[in-house]
């Protein structure tokens, strides 16, 4: 590997350059997802490249529901795991919540503003 090749991966991989040398040799889905689960900062490091090798090397009958889990992990559709039932019951049984919910709500555009 060229020497201006190795540069370009060390800038994109940071302290994980061994695992982004290793990156193209890893063919099971399962070892790619342990490299997701290392720790937040090497998921946010290597996540991109993680992806695409994965839709890369992917059999064809399985490219659109990898696709599809993918853009759901990258949009963070299942990030917000609120039981709105279970709040709406909770406010229904205690109106007071309400006026402070109205004040966090103010709070934070509030701080938005700024």
């Amino acid at each position: 590997m060229s020497k201006s090749r190795v540069a370009k991966r060390r800038a994109r991989f940071e302290s994980f350059l061994t695992i982004g040398l290793v990156l193209p040799y890893i063919s099971k889905d399962e070892d790619l997802v342990k490299l997701l689960l290392l720790n937040q900062v090497s998921n946010k490091i290597l996540s991109p490249a993680i992806y695409k090798h994965a839709l890369l090397n992917c059999q064809p009958e399985r490219l659109a529901i990898k696709r599809n889990q993918i853009w759901l992990v990258l949009l963070g559709v299942n990030k917000n795991k609120t039981d709105y039932k279970q709040f709406k019951q909770t406010v229904d049984l205690n109106r007071e919540l309400i006026s402070n919910v109205d004040e966090v709500i103010m709070l934070d555009v509030q701080r938005s503003e700024h």
